[in-house]
């Protein structure tokens, strides 16, 4: 017979860090890989600077994160930025930051359901069934399996993101032992390249390092998150950015700037070369692996913002029920059901109010314990300026670009 539901809000503690390296694996990479390599490509043209400006990316990522990993190892509580936000700044904004973040997150599994649609049939499997049938086939698929529990579903989230790791590695080691492709000259010594260029190409890059704060929506359920919380999200974007600056130095040995420029989906251009005709079967393969792996794990970090708001009055206290596994329920097919269409991105307002809501709490609360420090506050706003102004300096360069 099965046990009694949780008292509301009682999450299980049984995340590991594995599942917490598993988190930021599988949060970052996704489709960005795929495309924003040639849209650097096509921006800058130096190859030099196409991987240096990839280094740098991985580098600023990692600054970036300081602010989220001392926040979140001090406060491992379930819901993300909605936790943070409302301990430093109150009820009301934190209200505000988690009604937006839950809706970006349906809105977003929404987006990459479809493109896992996409992959799916690029890759020629069910090509006769309609997108959004397919479409809504993983979505349930994911909720069936958040709905076993946490500690199923964490095992499962830990296996998928470390398939999409090393299916990654292979095309990588594809690309390596494909032949060289022959390259043209170098340009000009002393050639500028534009601001626009510039920051076209930074966009692209940091965009596809977006997804390393995924642990701290789970941190009330990660063992020891003192230390967990810090080591998955160092740990795992030095995985991701060693991944990373090694596809687009290995592209940039079988492709031409000018050919990955040239296609929508770079990282298939150089498979076909690695791999033969069935190099685009590759990427759409691994692109529907990643995508589902990603689709799972949004949907649980997003359920327990749901969850988080109403155990704090923010949504109904139904929500705030735990089943004996561990796994909101009514969080989570809420969540399931939301796939809403929000046509305003809320980065900018989610990054800011959190910044603000680090630098109140260590005003307001100087004696909580902090198990990890930012080394330069300074430092992290200088990091972080690029992205608190990149909606006003990008949008006059550049059309809208999904990531």
């Amino acid at each position: 017979m099965e046990a009694a539901a949780r008292p509301a809000g009682q999450l299980l503690r049984v995340l590991g860090l594995g599942f917490g390296l598993a988190t930021v694996v599988g949060g970052v990479i996704g489709a960005g890989i795929l495309r924003q390599p040639g849209v650097v490509a096509g921006a800058i043209g130096d190859p030099v600077l196409i991987v240096s400006l990839w280094v740098a990316g991985a580098l600023m990522a990692g600054v970036n994160a300081f602010t989220i990993v001392e926040l979140g190892s001090s406060l491992p509580r379930a819901g993300g930025p909605y936790a943070l936000v409302t301990h430093g700044l109150g009820a009301k904004p934190g209200a505000l930051i988690g009604w937006v973040d839950w809706f970006a997150g349906m809105t977003t599994l929404a987006f990459l359901s479809v493109a896992f649609a996409e992959f799916l049939q690029r890759a020629g499997l069910f090509t006769d069934r309609p997108l959004g049938l397919l479409a809504v086939a993983l979505i349930l698929a994911a909720f069936v399996l958040n709905w076993q529990g946490t500690r199923t579903n964490g095992l499962f989230q830990t296996l998928l993101s470390g398939a999409k790791g090393f299916a990654l590695a292979a095309i990588l080691v594809a690309l390596w032992l494909a032949p060289a492709a022959p390259q043209p000259p170098p340009e000009t010594p002393g050639a500028v390249v534009g601001l626009a260029a510039l920051a076209i190409a930074m966009r692209a890059v940091h965009n596809s390092y977006i997804g390393y704060h995924t642990p701290i929506y789970v941190g009330e359920e990660m063992e020891a998150p003192e230390r967990n919380v810090a080591r998955s999200v160092f740990g795992g974007l030095a995985v991701v950015g060693t991944l990373y600056i090694l596809v687009n130095i290995a592209l940039l040995r079988v492709l031409t700037a000018e050919e990955m420029a040239a296609s929508p989906l770079a990282l298939a251009e150089g498979a076909v070369k690695a791999f033969g005709p069935g190099g685009g079967v590759a990427v759409a393969a691994f692109g529907v692996l990643s995508v589902a792996a990603s689709v799972n794990l949004r949907l649980m970090t997003h359920s327990r913002g749901a969850f988080a708001m109403a155990r704090d009055g923010a949504l109904p206290a139904r929500l705030a029920r735990v089943a004996p596994g561990g796994s909101p329920r009514v969080a989570l097919t809420l969540t399931m059901l939301g796939g809403v269409a929000l046509a305003v991105s809320v980065i900018f307002v989610v990054a800011f109010t959190v910044l603000a809501a680090g630098f109140t709490l260590w005003r307001i609360h100087p004696r909580r314990p902090v198990y990890w420090t930012v080394p330069c506050r300074f430092s992290n706003w200088l990091a972080n300026w690029p992205t608190v102004f990149r909606p006003m300096n990008i949008r006059r360069a550049t059309k809208p670009n999904d990531g």
